[in-house]
């Protein structure tokens, strides 16, 4: 209620009731209320902001930068030669060949995992399902096939009969008895000459034709002797490598 002071009556000095103006009609005044412009107590806006604890996943981020550098990353792609554009891979393997008896048969290992070059078969063009496990690698990407290299040495014998390493390729393959390897793909290196029993041997080959390999290919690899003069065994390590482009 409002405290009504009194007021002079301009003639007579004194004021009444009667000669008050504005006075509420209705006591107490109508009921009213200022919601509409206050937020009420205890209010909050959980619904209009996300909680602290909240979590976004990557792809519901804008703007996200395009290269490691714009994340303040300085990093080398595993696959990028040192200095070069150029993007590369590398198998190393290696073993040791059954006495090798003739010049027309080709060794290779039965798995790469197992060392020893028994495995052998007289044209690696085409290959029984017993024999597919000796893949040395998988292509992971279209490319080339550019260098392999090679050391060991001579053993049990001082036979130094030359040899060359033969690439062969093959599809991926299910639910077959054998596998033919892809035309048109037979790297060779050139003749490796050995020294005789506990004699080192080194050889660098690269290649620049009829190299090219597939994603999925599976490459093999055999040794053959040029000629045969005694029985020999060769002990070795091997590095293929290859860009992909």
């Amino acid at each position: 209620m409002k405290r009504i002071a009194k007021r002079k009556d301009s003639s007579s000095g004194a004021a009444d009731w009667a000669t008050l103006t504005g006075k509420p009609s209705v006591f107490p005044p109508e009921s009213h209320n200022h919601d509409a412009d206050y937020a009420a107590i205890g209010h909050n806006h959980d619904s209009s902001y996300a909680s602290a604890a909240h979590g976004h996943t990557f792809s519901e981020i804008t703007q996200t930068p395009t290269t490691l550098s714009g994340y303040g990353i300085s990093a080398s792609d595993p696959l990028l030669s040192s200095g070069s554009s150029t993007r590369t891979w590398s198998v190393s393997f290696g073993g040791r060949t059954a006495s090798m008896s003739n010049s027309t048969s080709y060794y290779t290992m039965y798995r790469p995992e197992y060392d020893y070059w028994g495995n052998i078969d007289t044209s690696p063009t085409s290959i029984s399902a017993y024999d597919y496990p000796a893949a040395i690698f998988t292509v992971p990407a279209d490319g080339v096939v550019t260098s392999l290299s090679i050391s060991g040495y001579g053993g049990s014998t001082n036979s130094t009969d030359a040899f060359k390493v033969y690439l062969y390729k093959a599809a991926a393959s299910n639910n077959s008895s054998s596998v033919s390897m892809i035309q048109g793909f037979g790297l060779t290196t050139g003749s490796i000459r050995t020294y005789g029993n506990g004699r080192t041997f080194a050889n660098d080959s690269t290649f620049n034709r009829n190299n090219a390999v597939s994603a999925g290919d599976r490459i093999f690899c055999w040794i053959k002797k040029d000629g045969h003069r005694s029985n020999s065994t060769i002990y070795m390590s091997m590095t293929l490598t290859g860009e992909i482009t």
